[in-house]
């Protein structure tokens, strides 16, 4: 027993412009990350640092801190670790 034909409804449906419009979406929210990622780029560039330098207030996220608590919370946060050399030169 074969089911209802159902060619006369799903002829009318038209999803290429559905799709058209989701990765027109998707690739204007490529351009703006890309965008975001490039003017970070050149502020970082323009500044001079690589954003662990003092803020203008004076506070050293480094002061105090060991490199195996800095680690430890770095992974713990899914971040990325400096060496040990590299974050004693930045204290």
């Amino acid at each position: 027993m074969a089911g209802p034909d159902l060619s006369a409804v799903t002829a009318m449906v038209d999803l290429s412009t559905v799709v058209e419009t989701v990765l027109f979406v998707a690739i204007a929210l490529v351009y703006v990350y890309v965008a975001v990622k490039g003017v970070k780029m050149i502020l970082a560039a323009v500044r001079g640092g690589d954003g662990y330098e003092l803020d203008p207030e004076g506070f050293d996220p480094y002061e105090d801190y060991s490199y195996s608590e800095y680690a430890r919370d770095n992974r713990a946060a899914g971040l990325p670790v400096l060496s040990e050399a590299e974050f004693d030169r930045r204290q």
